[in-house]
């Protein structure tokens, strides 16, 4: 299954999630990624340029998120998002994260 948003319920250091987009705009599009990540986390994605063809319609990337706050709490869930612009599209990707 190859869900949109990016849920990682236990994260304890690092966890890599791999996701596969289609574009469905123009077919000549180049989308680069901006990152908000959730408290207390590092989120690394690569690639972070995403360059459409007429022959290329699917791409994948994969996205890294890293706790980086000292103290980990029970605190439930942090959110963040991940967007993919092109200058005329923006495509959005929550990401929530629950430290343990």
């Amino acid at each position: 299954m190859n869900l949109p948003s990016i849920t990682i319920p236990g994260l304890e250091n690092v966890t890599t999630v791999r996701r596969t987009v289609m574009n469905v705009g123009h077919p000549k599009s180049v989308y680069q990624v901006e990152v908000e990540p959730p408290l207390g986390t590092a989120v690394m994605v690569r690639p972070g340029i995403l360059v459409y063809g007429p022959e290329i319609s699917k791409m994948s990337f994969e996205v890294e998120v890293t706790a980086t706050a000292m103290e980990k709490t029970d605190a439930g869930y942090y959110f963040g998002r991940m967007t993919w612009r092109d200058g005329l599209h923006s495509v959005r990707i929550p990401i929530a994260v629950r430290m343990v």
